[in-house]
């Protein structure tokens, strides 16, 4: 944390993985990777959850206000600092993501949106958590945390087989969720910005945190319309163990893929 240079190298390398991972697999075969699915879908259920769980008890729970909510500097501000901390390397740990779909060879999964997505948040919340670590702009994350908690469950049992795949007729709903989750911090931002005065919190978080929840819901959207509203809807087609995530599952469905968000 005390320089941007490691995690933006980190990023660098994520897109030039990305951006020759065709070239990289093009003479070999699709990796088996099961288990790893499993295994990486389940643990980061369970680090979502935690990280729900704390951001509550650090203060959405008890006494954060919704308006105007500054940093705690004090000593009981580090749970939140921390709990911050561990949303920004969680997002690092997502860019396992692309490489699973780069691996399994599906690589119509590298869209626009997965990789803006996967590429954007993690830098930017280097900066949130370098200077403003906790307050208002924590309650985006806290909701976060508990749609992913949702949306990796899923890719959890997706990746289980057919056998289960039968039983996820509500895949459709994961990408409704993470739209109201948009829609949610929207109306949320723009209460603040319109009618929360002299709070003692940085305007350009508040109207940069309003900027990317519009992008992302644009782009969720047109996701959403090409995917469920603008041709008909065929009988889905399940691979086993294969991932998706637009941020889409990487466990997933082989037919209209779920973009995941933040």
């Amino acid at each position: 944390m005390s320089s941007p240079v490691p995690s933006a190298i980190i990023l660098i390398v994520y897109y030039i993985i990305a951006y020759y991972g065709r070239t990289i697999m093009a003479n070999r075969r699709p990796f088996q990777m099961k288990y790893f699915v499993l295994t990486y879908n389940f643990g980061m259920v369970l680090f979502s959850m935690y990280m729900a769980k704390e951001f509550a008890m650090a203060g959405w729970l008890t006494g954060y206000q919704l308006g105007c909510q500054p940093i705690d500097y004090t000593k009981k501000g580090d749970r939140m600092a921390f709990v911050t901390y561990l949303f920004f390397i969680s997002k690092m740990v997502e860019l396992t993501d692309t490489i699973i779909f780069i691996m399994k060879k599906k690589f119509h999964q590298l869209t626009f949106l997965h990789l803006f997505h996967h590429g954007f948040l993690p830098f930017n919340w280097w900066f949130g958590i370098k200077f403003i670590p906790g307050g208002w702009g924590t309650f985006h994350a806290f909701i976060n945390t508990m749609v992913h908690s949702v949306m990796y469950m899923y890719y959890f049992l997706s990746a289980g087989g057919p056998a289960i795949q039968k039983y996820l007729w509500w895949k459709k709903y994961i990408t409704t969720i993470q739209i109201a989750q948009f829609i949610l911090v929207i109306g949320h931002t723009l209460s603040t910005f319109l009618f929360v005065k002299n709070c003692d919190y940085p305007q350009l978080a508040v109207k940069l945190v309003l900027f990317y929840n519009f992008c992302f819901l644009f782009l969720f959207l047109n996701f959403y319309i090409k995917t469920y509203k603008s041709k008909p809807q065929k009988e889905v087609a399940y691979t086993n163990g294969v991932g998706q995530n637009g941020h889409v599952s990487n466990g997933g469905v082989k037919n209209g893929t779920t973009p995941k968000l933040d």
